[in-house]
């Protein structure tokens, strides 16, 4: 069995293989407007240079 990594593999078949790797979650998109916690934190790590540990 070749690792999930295999440069032989497409982008998307690597992707897939990673996150097989991974249960219990569920990957979804949510716009910069609907997530305002997430976008205030982007925010103070670019404006002060560092991220913010929680």
């Amino acid at each position: 069995m070749k690792p999930p990594y295999s440069t032989e593999r497409s982008k998307k078949e690597r992707r897939s293989a990673f996150l097989n790797y991974f249960t219990g979650f569920k990957v979804i998109h949510t716009y910069k407007e609907g997530n305002s916690c997430a976008d205030s934190l982007a925010r103070h790590a670019l404006l002060n240079g560092s991220a913010v540990l929680l």
